[in-house]
């Protein structure tokens, strides 16, 4: 149970929580799930598994990627109800 460390345990919670804070359209799960990716990076390289090394690569970038989107969103739509 304790083999990676918890490591993989840790990123379990990190990303439920990610999601379930996504779900109530909170930005800041963006960067959760950046953190979760990386936790998957590191378990990734514990397991030696190639694949789910670059997954989380893709999926951190992906998130970090979300968040600065977002807030572009927001500051377009911020401007456009002032007017």
């Amino acid at each position: 149970m304790f083999e990676y460390y918890c490591v993989d345990w840790l990123m379990f919670a990190v990303l439920t929580v990610h999601v379930w804070l996504l779900a109530y359209k909170i930005r800041s799960s963006f960067l959760l799930g950046a953190f979760g990716s990386f936790l998957g990076i590191i378990f990734g390289i514990m397991t030696s598994s190639t694949a789910v090394t670059l997954m989380n690569v893709l999926f951190c970038l992906l998130q970090l990627r979300a968040y600065y989107m977002w807030s572009d969103k927001d500051e377009v739509s911020n401007l456009q109800t002032k007017n």
